[in-house]
């Protein structure tokens, strides 16, 4: 479970594809002190290096043109950027709705980069605190369905009409 008090990261990523070469084409992270959300936030978009098939840009709206179009212009370097995302991590504990993913596709992307990768010690799953929270409330709860999405409805939180599969907005 999160801690009570101290400082840690909730981020999300949004990706190139499932796979093992997928890369992070957006990244957003929010700051928690003591429980509560500070309005510290850190998000960034990374050029893609490979084609995204139109299956993963219908989830997340990202194109293959989206940084040239968009982002290229205003933004630091992608590497530059994940050195200040590494700055705003600090050496606090990160939390992610199926972190192995997420910090496996992240670490190759900071590896990449020659950055220092996150160790597996410095993160959680807030997936997987979700089926063990619902296999002792609910034991024939399904475990396919403990998407990010699902897991809100479960606990009553709203979306306020706005889309899953937005880094910035799903780490919130």
């Amino acid at each position: 479970m999160p801690p009570k008090g101290g400082r840690y990261i909730v981020l999300d990523t949004e990706t190139t594809g499932l796979g093992e070469s997928a890369q992070v084409v957006e990244l957003g992270a929010h700051e928690i002190i003591n429980g509560k959300l500070t309005g510290n936030q850190f998000h960034i978009y990374i050029r893609p290096r490979v084609q995204m098939d139109k299956t993963v840009i219908n989830i997340h709206k990202i194109t293959n043109t989206f940084y040239d179009e968009y982002y290229s212009d205003v933004y630091e370097s992608d590497k530059q950027n994940l050195i200040n995302f590494t700055k705003f991590l600090g050496n606090s504990l990160i939390f992610a709705h199926n972190a192995p993913f997420d910090m496996t596709v992240l670490n190759s992307e900071l590896k990449y980069w020659g950055l220092n990768e996150i160790p597996s010690k410095r993160y959680r799953c807030s997936m997987r605190i979700f089926r063990e929270i619902i296999s002792k409330e609910e034991p024939l709860y399904d475990e396919k369905y403990t998407s990010l999405e699902k897991c809100c409805e479960y606990f009553g939180i709203k979306s306020n009409g706005k889309i899953f599969h937005n880094a910035l907005f799903d780490s919130s």
